[in-house]
Parts: structure tokens; C-alpha cells; sequence
């Protein structure tokens, strides 16, 4: 049997097994074909891509039938094989995809490739291409310019790597994912992570897939929702709340970094990671005022900046830690105290789970109650405070810190046409709103 010349390569069908209880038709495939096919139908061949084909499975016990899209081709080179080559299943790519990819892969045909030769070469030897690999170039051409790749790679590192990192390329599945990677983050109800990981897998295979190491992306048609229907936390602590947390801390030997910190981040309203990787060149005490890394607006080509009034109580907790991290001279204001033992190395910023896993070691003594909140949770309660304070005057009661003042304050541009025509600065407003704020703990920081 010869190489096929071009006018008939139409006709290619692949071989098929007799039997009478499976049915094979030619037809033009679309998502509405393949969800109304009849269970005898068990391949289904487009005439538009010679060779183009998907199998289909018996339906399961829960209604699905297993779909697989082939590419059916004979070999350049002598001796002639035929090939059915896999290109991939459902929902791991969609039909568009399918299509596609058998475009390019029929070309490679007719150059002269055997695709399928090509793909077991790319699996085996010391060259395979492993979810581990893949990551490490990924990380290094497109997670290190990022501003915080240290959340990139802890991700990763526990979830990722450590459950699929030694799979090769050619062989990890949607379904896989599912169990290996995201039905354990599940598990331990962290959904806003389980969504995260996503995003960055999808991210990784992409540029699998545009670096040629891989043929499509297993989690292309997966939504958030797929894994994780997230739910923004409400968790809003009174002041009362807030109270009891400091006293709390004091009480349970709260280290005094983390615990000034914790104080800088309530009586300033700014965002965590910003308080965390803070600079003293960014603190200005003369003119009492704290240019804040706006990590939301930043990006990796411009930091933005965001200036909070200090007041009294803002301007001592930053004072107590100067004076609690003045022998390590370090640029950073918390700075990271292990890397003060290392000779001739420059100190970072303390890590940025280092204050989260402070308060979860608190809540497990079991020796006092602490309020159940997150340190961002503390940005609610100074929005929803601050707008229902009351203030006094010959006209009546009225609000005493506007909406558009606390909206500043936790660092948020403001909505709408607003921000179109609103360009005031609020400062001296914000200035008077945390000073209110910081007299309501003036007795325990």
C-alpha cells in the first residue's frame, strides 16, 4: 500500500473492528452533535480534516460518555504505519481546540513527521518534559518579574509540586488535577486558594503550550467556579473585638515585631503586604506622614504610593519598632530575623505569612478566646465604622467621615464618575478619621 496522494486524502478513515453493536458516521462535529449522538454511535469522523476523528465511551453510571478526539494518519517514510494519534479528551480541550491542533499536526504529516514518534521522544529520557520542568522555566521566565514571585513559588510548593511535579506533560489529565491537586486544597476549605491554583496552572500550560513542550492546556475550558465558588469574607470585628485581640496578644507572648505590625495595620487601614515589606525611607516622621506601597494599583513597571496621616498612635507604633529593630539596620521595618545570622547578606522583609501563623499558634493554645478575624478583616471594620460615626451640630446630627474619606483611607480609587470628577486628595480628612480611629486604642498600643 502506497503513500495516499493529496485528492484522496478525504477518504481516510480509520480502521474500524466489526462489530454490531458499534456505528461509525461521517459528520461535521460540533458540541451539539456530541451531546445528542445516540449511545450505538462509537466514532464520529469529520470530513472537513482528513483523518480527524473522536471516539466516544459508554455512558457511565452518572450519564457521561468519555469523548477523545484522534488524528488518523499513515507515515511518510518507509516502512508505511497507520497511526491513530491521540490528541486529547473532553473537557481537557473543547472541540475548536481538537480541531486545531489536528490542523498543525496534519501539516506535520505532510512534511514528512511522525507526530507520534515526535511525542514519545518528548516522554522519555532525561529531556521528558514533567510538570516539575515545566514550572521551573515558567517560574523563571515569567514568575520572576512579577512583584511578590515569592507567592507564585509557595504555592507551588505546597500544593502543587510535591502531588504532580514528577508527572509528564503527555499524561496529566483534567481529572488528575481534580484529584491530586485540587480536591485536597478543597478539602481543608480553602476555596479563594483552590481558585488562585488555578489561575496559575492555567497560566503555567499556556506557556507550556506556546514553548511547544506541550500540545494544549488540560485546564483551558475550567472556570473558577469549576473548583471553588468563591465567597468574600463579611467578617467585620467591632472595636470592642479589636480591644480584646490586642490584649490577647500582649497576654500570650506575642513576639514584639509581630505585634507592631499588628498595631500598624490597625491604625493605619492599609493592606497586610504593604505594612509587612514597609521601608523606613517610606516613613516620614517629621511630616508625619507614611508613603504606604499601594500594592493593588503597582504594578511591575510603577509603584504606587499611598499617604497615610500618622497619628499619634501610628507614629508610636513605628517609633516602638525602630527602637526594637535598630541593631539589625536593615532598610525594612519589620525585617526578617533569620536572615540576621547570615554573614555579609542583606536583611529582607519579614514573610508575609509570619503575622497569620503568629495568630493561628494564639488561637490554638486554648488558653484565651480570640476573636475569629484575619488581619485584613480589620479594613471592614475601619470602613464601616468610620461612615457611622455621628457628629454634632446646630443643624441636626450628621456623618462625620464621608464615604469618599474611608474609601481613601483603605486605599481604593473611588467608583464611577466620581473618580472621573472627584479629585480631591482627602488628606486632612483622613488625618482627622485616623486620629478618631486611634484614640479608640490609644490605652493599649
Amino acid at each position: 500500500m502506497g503513500v495516499q496522494h493529496r485528492s484522496s486524502e478525504k477518504q481516510i478513515i480509520p480502521p474500524l473492528a466489526a462489530s454490531a453493536q458499534t456505528t461509525t458516521i461521517t459528520k461535521k462535529l460540533t458540541k451539539h452533535l456530541l451531546n445528542k449522538v445516540s449511545e450505538e454511535v462509537t466514532r464520529i469522523n469529520d470530513p472537513e480534516i482528513p483523518g480527524f476523528h473522536v471516539r466516544l465511551g459508554r455512558i457511565n453510571k452518572h450519564g457521561v460518555r468519555s469523548k477523545a478526539f484522534y488524528l488518523y494518519y499513515r507515515t511518510k517514510t518507509k516502512p508505511v504505519k497507520s497511526v491513530n494519534y491521540r490528541i486529547g479528551g473532553m473537557p481537557e480541550i473543547d472541540i475548536e481546540t481538537a480541531k486545531s491542533m489536528a490542523r498543525e499536526n496534519l501539516e506535520k504529516v505532510r512534511s514528512g513527521i511522525d507526530i507520534q514518534v515526535e511525542r514519545e521522544k518528548l516522554s522519555s529520557g532525561s529531556d521528558a518534559w514533567t510538570v516539575g520542568k515545566l514550572y521551573a522555566e515558567f517560574f523563571k521566565n515569567k514568575v520572576l518579574g512579577r512583584k511578590r514571585p515569592e507567592i507564585v513559588q509557595a504555592s507551588f510548593n505546597k500544593d502543587i509540586l510535591p502531588r504532580v511535579g514528577h508527572v509528564l506533560l503527555t499524561n496529566i489529565t483534567r481529572h488528575q488535577l481534580h484529584e491530586d491537586v485540587f480536591s485536597p486544597i478543597l478539602e481543608r476549605g480553602a476555596k479563594s486558594q483552590a481558585g488562585k491554583t488555578l489561575a496559575l496552572l492555567k497560566q503555567m500550560f499556556s506557556y507550556g503550550v506556546a514553548i511547544g513542550c506541550m500540545d494544549f492546556n488540560p485546564l483551558e475550558s475550567a472556570s473558577k467556579s469549576t473548583y471553588a465558588k468563591y465567597t468574600p469574607r463579611r467578617r467585620t470585628p467591632s472595636v470592642d473585638e479589636l480591644r480584646t485581640a490586642l490584649e490577647v496578644f500582649l497576654s500570650a507572648g506575642m513576639s514584639i515585631q509581630n505585634f507592631n505590625c499588628f498595631k500598624v495595620i490597625l491604625l493605619s487601614g492599609v493592606r497586610s503586604g504593604a505594612a509587612i515589606t514597609a521601608k523606613w525611607s517610606d516613613v516620614d516622621f517629621e511630616k508625619r506622614v507614611w508613603y504606604a506601597v499601594n500594592e493593588k494599583h503597582s504594578t511591575r513597571d510603577e509603584v504606587v504610593y499611598q499617604k497615610v496621616p500618622m497619628s499619634d498612635e501610628l507614629l508610636k507604633a513605628f517609633r516602638d519598632q525602630e527602637s526594637h529593630s535598630a541593631l539589625l539596620k536593615s532598610e525594612f521595618v519589620f525585617p526578617a530575623k533569620r536572615d540576621s545570622v547570615s554573614a555579609g547578606k542583606s536583611i529582607s522583609h519579614m514573610d508575609t505569612k509570619t503575622l497569620n501563623r503568629s495568630l493561628n499558634r494564639i488561637r490554638k493554645q486554648g488558653r484565651v478566646q480570640v476573636p475569629d478575624f484575619q488581619p485584613h478583616d480589620i479594613r471592614r471594620s475601619i470602613r464601616s465604622h468610620l461612615i457611622s460615626v455621628k457628629s454634632d451640630s446646630s443643624s441636626g446630627r450628621y456623618n462625620a467621615f464621608s464615604p469618599a474619606c474611608a474609601e481613601k483611607i483603605l486605599g481604593h480609587s473611588l467608583s464611577g464618575m466620581e473618580r472621573v470628577y472627584d479629585q480631591h486628595d482627602y488628606f486632612d480628612e483622613m488625618k482627622e478619621a485616623l486620629s478618631y480611629w486611634g484614640s479608640l486604642f490609644s490605652d493599649l498600643v
